[in-house]
């Protein structure tokens, strides 16, 4: 994950963290012993989803916030599905806010319709809530879901109020599905025109 707080690429500033998924989501007594090598292998954070994998802390931050300073790392963004029951974003966004986690990152379900117009909506939405927070909410791009190809975030970006929501991209998937592209220059393709917008970058190997 690359939380980029600067349009400059003179005054970049870059904060790595580790996603939970690529150590299988350990819980309970693993848990304090992932962030131990998450520490270890050189990460200033890591980020997780709410609903899989931080669940245990999401009304006890105390508890993760001391976990979290023993090995002097934070909670870099928390990713939320996507819906439009946006009541249940508040306890989360209430737990990040108290662990000055700013970054939010909203996946929709696989097979997703592409309704482009219905789900910007419910992203500018939940962009409005989560700045109440302090907060920058991002749409997700993966596979088999709204967002899947180049196009599909072209399509989706242009109902999307960049007043309330931020741009991310998963490196990833793009590589994977913006088959629009030779395999080489998906991610690049994307990075290269919307670089000045992008605030939230995942990687993956």
């Amino acid at each position: 994950m690359m939380d980029n707080n600067s349009s400059s690429q003179k005054n970049l500033n870059v904060r790595l963290s580790a996603m939970h998924l690529n150590w299988n989501i350990p819980s309970g007594d693993k848990f304090a012993q992932w962030l131990k090598e998450v520490k270890t292998a050189g990460y200033d954070g890591i980020t997780s989803f709410a609903h899989w994998g931080l669940e245990p802390y999401i009304d006890k931050p105390d508890i993760l916030k001391s976990m979290l300073d023993e090995y002097g790392l934070s909670l870099a963004a928390v990713d939320v599905k996507l819906h439009d029951q946006y009541d249940s974003y508040k306890p989360i966004f209430e737990f990040m806010q108290k662990l000055g986690c700013n970054l939010a990152a909203c996946i929709d379900p696989a097979g997703t319709e592409k309704d482009f117009v219905k789900y910007g909506d419910i992203m500018n939405t939940i962009g409005e809530l989560a700045l109440e927070y302090g907060i920058s909410a991002h749409y997700h791009n993966h596979t088999d879901a709204l967002g899947e190809t180049f196009t599909d975030m072209e399509n989706l970006m242009k109902e999307l109020d960049f007043n309330k929501v931020s741009l991310m991209l998963d490196t990833g998937h793009a590589t994977k599905d913006f088959l629009e592209f030779p395999y080489e220059e998906r991610a690049y393709k994307f990075l290269d025109k919307y670089w000045e917008q992008i605030n939230y970058l995942e990687f993956k190997d």
